[in-house]
């Protein structure tokens, strides 16, 4: 599911919104973890990594929101409310 979610955003970026973004919800801390060495090992795009494990999460949270990062892997740190107006695929 992780490759098919980001070849589609890769489509999404190359042809409609150059900076548009992914969200990948993972169960834990560890779970995000692991997604992000994968992702970054075998699709090499940026990605921020947001969990209770990790410092100014809400800072990286807003700095998601205006760069050009790709891909946003997140456990219990982003919610309903959160607005990232650039996310076109959720996982």
């Amino acid at each position: 599911m992780v490759k098919r979610a980001v070849e589609y955003i890769s489509l999404i970026r190359l042809s409609e919104q150059p900076n548009a973004a992914l969200i990948i919800f993972a169960r834990h801390s560890f779970h995000a973890d692991k997604i992000a060495k994968i992702v970054q090992k075998k699709h090499k795009m940026t990605l921020v990594t947001v969990h209770v494990g990790i410092q100014d999460n809400g800072k990286k949270i807003e700095e998601f929101k205006a760069s050009s990062d790709e891909i946003l892997i997140a456990s219990k740190m982003v919610s309903e409310g959160v607005n990232i107006k650039r996310v076109r695929v959720g996982l």
